[in-house]
């Protein structure tokens, strides 16, 4: 399930040894730095994931940080919750497979027990949707009954696209959530 809130990224970057949190397009300063709160951080520190990452160093965490004062908080969430939705190979800048991914994020659950996966709605070894299929696979409600941002459709190994020029994955929008005032 594609969750509504704001992107984000954490890693030790493999050279400096160095904590990295990141927004979808920045690397935030640290709030003791910088003397600003900042969610990005607050979620590292919630998950603990430095000691997360210092366990598992040649792995980065994307995922989807939702809750008060972002995007609205379709999800209703108190607070903040991060939904992971990658961990990358930091070697080769894969993402990994999704089994891999499981097995890992249950292993990181012995650190910090509350990190979780976004929802996961199908796994399978095959793909045969129509594109009318997709939109009403779409149509989902958060647990708050609340549309639903949509869904992300991927290969269950990471596989590189021309196309995209990167990994291969795609958003279906659900189209309830753009009439109800989406973005």
């Amino acid at each position: 399930m594609k969750m509504d809130g704001s992107s984000s990224t954490f890693l030790i970057a493999p050279d400096e040894k160095e904590f990295l949190v990141c927004s979808r397009n920045q690397i935030k300063r640290n709030p003791i730095e910088s003397g600003k709160p900042c969610v990005f951080w607050k979620i590292a520190e919630q998950y603990n994931l430095y000691e997360v990452l210092q366990k598992f160093p040649t792995i980065g965490i994307q995922g989807e940080i939702c809750g008060e004062k972002i995007q609205g908080n379709r999800l209703g969430i108190k607070g903040h919750k991060l939904y992971i939705f990658n961990l990358i190979n930091l070697g080769n800048r894969k993402c990994l497979g999704y089994y891999e991914m499981v097995r890992t994020i249950n292993q990181m659950k012995k650190i910090s027990p509350n990190i979780e996966m976004v929802p996961v709605i199908e796994v399978g070894e095959f793909f045969d949707y129509s594109v009318n299929q997709l939109i009403e696979k779409s149509k989902l409600f958060y647990p708050n009954e609340r549309e639903a941002e949509g869904i992300v459709v991927r290969p269950m190994e990471w596989m590189y696209s021309n196309t995209l020029k990167g990994g291969l994955s795609f958003k279906e929008i659900n189209p309830e959530f753009l009439a109800n005032g989406g973005e």
